[in-house]
């Protein structure tokens, strides 16, 4: 892994290179295991002194970070919160975005009236960069028990992810209830407008008293390796922090017995005062995380992980890759960023979707688009 500069002054890739083994007798899962802990200490060793190659048998696996810094969109915010009396009248928080071929754009989004009260709106584009909102908004109300139910004083439905599967759209959302305790559910629809929530919600609940995930969880990030869904989401309350659970059909989740993957970090560290969500991609060998954390003086920001198996993380050298503007810029996030992050790879570039505050308090956040480039992408070939 290199330090990021050549002798020559030239931006290089910071990679690990590692090459795998058979050994004989050592059961396979043992040893991935040993090898990740390994994986993960050369890859803190080549954070701090420059290049360091691991050599471990007939197959290459180059990790190349993602961690360049973020540009902000000249442009944002690219959506906005709705005018006094709408059902997004105060912010737009939480979103799912799709991205259904180069011209098919949608996004589902959490519109707030208040504080603890929220519906799903929705939002489609022709390039990801102009959205129109949908005239039928809300598309979904906060309706069962659990969500707080139609007519309480809390109420909310909270979109974090959608994916399309047969034909079939899938989201992923968080509520809260009377005693303001957030949980995840699950809906699905055919026309990506109606939506029918999934009888058995909420599909993931709070940890017991005494656990990580105690007091509410919320904002679900989704994806699919192969046959598994791959489920990250945040606890709600205090410093936060990032867990992990996995499912065969996006209905029955299992935690992940090594929760939390992803903590605060050291006293006086820029993210020393809460971890919370942040959008994940898997480019078929490595994952790639850019979440959201903040510092003991409430300065959010949005940095850089990642993990070969999706359960070990480790967070970039190069963090915070986007802060608080240092004089306002009027681009929809002078105060900061907010709730999760979407990401997409376009080209050569990867798309970063966050909320913007715009100004606090009462919250105003919209939704904004920071870009960075796609450095050289992982593979895995033979020697």
């Amino acid at each position: 892994m290199s330090n990021g500069i050549a002798a020559n002054g030239k931006a290089v890739e910071r990679c690990v290179l590692i090459r795998l083994w058979k050994l004989q007798g050592v059961p396979f899962q043992g040893f991935l295991v040993s090898l990740l802990a390994i994986v993960l200490y050369i890859a803190a060793q080549a954070q701090k002194q420059g290049p360091i190659l691991a050599q471990v048998g007939p197959v290459n696996v180059q990790v190349t970070l993602q961690d360049d810094r973020l540009i902000r969109y000249p442009a944002n915010p690219l959506l906005s919160r709705g005018p006094k009396g709408s059902f997004d009248q105060l912010k737009i928080g939480p979103r799912a975005i799709l991205r259904e071929g180069p011209n098919g754009w949608k996004m589902w989004y959490e519109g707030a009236p208040a504080g603890n009260k929220s519906s799903v709106g929705y939002a489609t584009s022709s390039d990801g960069l102009n959205w129109i909102k949908y005239p039928g908004n809300p598309i979904m109300i906060a309706s069962e028990p659990w969500e707080g139910g139609p007519n309480g004083f809390v109420g909310e439905t909270s979109p974090a992810t959608v994916l399309k599967e047969d034909g079939i759209y899938k989201m992923w959302y968080h509520s809260i209830n009377v005693s303001k305790v957030r949980q995840i559910g699950y809906a699905t629809s055919t026309d990506a407008i109606k939506w029918s929530k999934y009888p058995g919600n909420p599909i993931l609940k709070p940890g017991s008293p005494g656990t990580w995930d105690s007091g509410g969880i919320g904002e679900p990030t989704v994806i699919k390796v192969g046959s598994t869904f791959y489920m990250y989401y945040m606890r709600t309350i205090e410093r936060h922090g990032i867990g992990l659970a996995t499912s065969p059909d996006g209905t029955y989740w299992t935690k992940y017995s090594g929760n939390p993957i992803l903590t605060v970090g050291k006293p006086g560290s820029w993210d020393d005062g809460a971890m919370q969500i942040g959008g994940v991609v898997h480019d078929g060998n490595i994952f790639h995380m850019w979440f959201r954390a903040r510092d003991a003086q409430w300065n959010f920001a949005i940095g850089y992980a990642w993990g070969l198996d999706g359960k070990n993380w480790m967070k970039s050298s190069s963090n915070p890759l986007l802060t608080k503007p240092s004089r306002p810029l009027g681009r929809g996030d002078d105060h900061g960023v907010d709730s999760n992050t979407n990401v997409f790879r376009s080209g050569n570039q990867w798309w970063i979707y966050y909320g913007g505050f715009v100004f606090c308090c009462p919250e105003n956040v919209g939704v904004n688009l920071a870009i960075s480039r796609v450095k050289t992408s992982s593979n895995v070939r033979p020697n």
